[in-house]
């Protein structure tokens, strides 16, 4: 059963029982045994975006009446025009039951959904939000309970994703037969996955599913066309549930008692984005209470004309959005503020470009067949690493990431920020074409920007976040500045 992913109320109200609506989302959401969300990016992946749109009916009718699958990005007219046409019972069901609670306050979150402007920018986001690997294109995020904090990904495009929803609603009516618990349900996963050469990867969530949709259709919400006073009351509610959602975000990361990893606060980040971008988006200033102060210390920094990894450049947006919105007082300790998840996202965009381009450049010297295995793990080679004297062992080149049900059809995991640097410099003076001594340099630096920010304890202030998005933002101009050949192609996520 098909359903267009742009309803922010069902989802809030899914999060918890005791909320508003809350009983009557869980009958509603709870006669679905799967769930699956198509991701993509309808610039990027123009054929599948057709396909989506010109076979929805088909598509909804071949997942049965166990599986609930979603688009993340605008849905088609008839949707928009009339959500309740024939043949969607399911979605009847799921809207009527929540909105109609005996409730005022669910009454009021019974508002219209806006679609968003930007579906790339909604894709873009939600693949933050959720933590998606760097190398996993369009793909279908599976799960068997909103409840769920952990996800399936599975590679798809225009010509697998009809078999593969199908079968994905044939397995949700098996699960549904036989009470079958997550567990047991992988192994088909991983099934369907080999049968079609497809990526498949298991991946821990920041929060529970129903949370990061929430957040995502409050973003697109956000950012929608704001034409009378009922989509102002949307647009008004969806920045708030933004707010909310960063500060309990950050709150959690934030702690002092356990290490921040990276990926999460990066996450959070996203968040902060989203409502940045959707204020943006309006013409008003950086969320209500941000004085953003051109100063003598601000320092802007221009990137060259080389052509930039879209996943990279997004990630270095969400760090500007962030460095703004603390700086502004909106999130975290106005007296005392943090800095660290702007450099978070800075750091997880330099990651991804050296990732990109010199693990792929050591990659493909070392005899991995490109672009067939781009960010893929190559099944059936031995010892692609390098050995280095200032290293503790030898560096991996084709390992593959550590959660997929199928280590043959994994994505490439890439060594840590430090070990990559280590193995591309001894790779290059290897082949006589030392790397440049200006780059390593900044490389450590930034390395060391990146610990900060992801280890507890004193906060990231202002200067040293203004020094790392320098830094940052160099070491990845320098590196696009080598020549290096990208396989991303165009795309780039």
């Amino acid at each position: 059963m098909g359903m267009p992913i742009s309803f922010f109320s069902e989802f809030w109200a899914a999060q918890d029982g005791a909320r508003p609506g809350g009983p009557r989302a869980a009958e509603a959401f709870g006669r679905f045994s799967l769930f699956a969300f198509v991701l993509y990016d309808p610039r990027e992946d123009a054929a599948l975006h057709r396909r989506l749109q010109d076979e929805w009916e088909i598509l909804d009718g071949l997942t049965g009446e166990h599986l609930l699958f979603f688009a993340p990005v605008d849905p088609p007219a008839a949707w928009i025009v009339d959500p309740d046409v024939a043949r969607r019972g399911s979605m009847r069901l799921v809207r009527r039951r929540v909105a109609a609670a005996p409730n005022r306050l669910s009454r009021e979150r019974s508002y219209e959904p806006l679609v968003s402007r930007d579906p790339s920018q909604t894709s873009a986001v939600f693949r933050q939000m959720l933590g998606v690997p760097g190398g996993m294109g369009s793909c279908l995020v599976i799960a068997s309970s909103l409840h769920d904090a952990q996800v399936w990904l599975l590679s798809t495009d225009a010509s697998r994703v009809g078999s593969q929803l199908e079968r994905l609603g044939s397995l949700a009516s098996l699960a549904a037969r036989q009470s079958t618990t997550r567990q047991a349900v992988e192994p088909y996963i991983a099934r369907i996955a080999g049968e079609e050469d497809a990526i498949i990867e298991a991946l821990p969530l920041p929060a529970s599913l129903a949370a990061v949709l929430t957040d995502v259709c409050a973003m697109s919400a956000a950012q929608g066309e704001v034409r009378d006073m009922r989509d102002k009351l949307t647009h008004d509610r969806a920045l708030d549930q933004l707010r909310k959602s960063a500060r309990e975000r950050t709150r959690i990361y934030l702690g002092v008692d356990q290490d921040v990893a990276i990926l999460q606060l990066a996450q959070a980040g996203a968040v902060l984005a989203a409502g940045s971008a959707a204020q943006r988006e309006h013409g008003h200033e950086v969320m209500a209470c941000l004085r953003y102060v051109e100063d003598s210390e601000e320092e802007s920094f221009s990137f060259p004309d080389q052509p930039m990894n879209s996943r990279t450049a997004q990630l270095l947006r969400t760090g500007d959005d962030c460095l703004r919105l603390i700086r502004g007082g909106q999130i975290g300790d106005r007296d005392d503020p943090d800095y660290r998840v702007a450099v978070a996202a800075w750091s997880q965009a330099l990651e991804h470009e050296m990732a990109e381009l010199l693990g792929h450049e050591v990659r493909e010297g070392l005899g991995i067949m490109l672009p067939q295995f781009h960010w893929r793990k190559q099944p059936g080679l031995r010892q692609i690493e390098i050995a280095c004297a200032s290293h503790n062992g030898p560096i991996p080149f084709n390992q593959a990431r550590p959660n997929s049900p199928d280590p043959d059809r994994a994505l490439w995991q890439p060594p840590a920020m430090g070990p990559l640097r280590l193995g591309w410099e001894a790779w290059r003076a290897s082949n006589g074409r030392p790397a440049p001594r200006e780059l390593i340099d900044l490389l450590l630096q930034c390395k060391d920007f990146r610990n900060a920010a992801s280890h507890a304890g004193e906060p990231v202030r202002l200067e040293t976040a203004r020094k790392a998005q320098v830094a940052i933002k160099r070491a990845i101009g320098m590196i696009a500045e080598l020549g290096i050949r990208s396989w991303a192609g165009g795309g780039g996520i």
